[in-house]
């Protein structure tokens, strides 16, 4: 156990420690309070030296499988995401969908 600011002792940790995954809860501060306090999760997202999972509660956790996201756009990032969620023990009926989403707009290649 460590003391300190807890944005701060956990980036510190995570670079001492080499770590390749952090996983931190997320309290659900009102707006008011992440203004004046800030969020940890948020600022262990924007500043860590590795990947990180922001877990929240699931009230549904009994009544529903677990669903996991992957948004994958080819990308090497997203081939590592694909590895990490294959390699990971899943809940008896868990779900995985793959998500790839094509944006289309005027600075897509071929547009003008």
């Amino acid at each position: 156990m460590l003391s300190g600011d807890a944005r701060t002792v956990i980036l510190d940790q995570a670079a001492t420690l080499q770590a390749d995954l952090i996983v931190v809860g997320a309290q659900g501060v009102s707006a008011l309070e992440r203004f004046l306090l800030g969020s940890v999760s948020k600022a262990i997202l924007k500043f860590a030296p590795c990947s990180v999972e922001v877990v929240r509660g699931n009230p549904n956790r009994d009544e529903s499988p677990f669903r996991v996201l992957l948004a994958a756009d080819g990308s090497s990032g997203s081939e590592n995401a694909a590895k990490s969620i294959a390699g990971r023990p899943w809940f008896a009926g868990a779900e995985v969908r793959v998500l790839s989403v094509v944006e289309l707009g005027l600075n897509a290649p071929g547009c003008l």
